[in-house]
């Protein structure tokens, strides 16, 4: 199948490149919308999981922190994170340095429509957090941390990181799902599934 390699990744090519301005922002609002829906039940389960765990957890402050109440506040941040780790993972798997200028400009855009759908923290404050970062895996135990940290956790964070790894680490077959139906559907499946969503 054309855009995909033999491994089954999603590959996009220059039969992906949106026909218009409006066809991209058709395609943009999509992929924004479809990452932070599938964020957010990927890191609903990972909470339930924690939870569930938390009578047996040590030391006991550990299984405190776990079952504290999250505010809604603390979950869009958490999810805006990983929506802006999950754009930076899907550039890095379609190459960010020989990938076409469109395709470049399109993830850019991306991280703008994240702002505009959770719009704290900013895409640039999440993504200059991980300037320590040297490679995929030091990038993904930092997400799990500030993940944690902005769902209210606190210094138990790092001890509870390992709960949401799963999310961050395990994510690319269904970011790559997301970004072959946003580039690839026809425009009025998106409208009317960008309907249903918003209804």
């Amino acid at each position: 199948m054309v855009g995909d390699s033999l491994n089954g990744s999603f590959l996009v090519g220059p039969e992906h490149e949106p026909g218009s301005d409006e066809e991209r922002k058709i395609r943009l609002d999509y992929y924004i919308g479809s990452l932070a829906l599938a964020a957010s039940d990927e890191l609903v389960q990972a909470v339930i999981g924690l939870r569930s765990a938390a009578s047996n957890l040590n030391p006991p402050e550990l299984g405190t922190a776990a079952s504290r109440r999250i505010a809604e506040e603390e979950f869009a941040q958490a999810i805006k994170e990983i929506i802006c780790i999950w754009i930076h993972q899907e550039a890095v798997d379609q190459d960010v340095e020989g990938m076409a200028s469109w395709l470049r400009t399109f993830f850019r855009l991306a991280f703008g429509a994240a702002d505009y759908y959770i719009h704290k923290p900013t895409a640039w404050e999440v993504m200059h957090a991980y300037g320590r970062c040297h490679d995929m895996v030091s990038l993904c135990m930092e997400a799990c941390c500030r993940v944690c940290a902005e769902l209210g956790f606190g210094s138990a964070s790092p001890r509870l990181g390992p709960a949401v790894l799963p999310v961050i680490l395990h994510s690319r077959p269904l970011r790559q799902g997301i970004l072959r139906r946003a580039l690839t559907l026809p425009l009025d499946s998106l409208e009317a599934d960008a309907q249903l969503v918003g209804s």
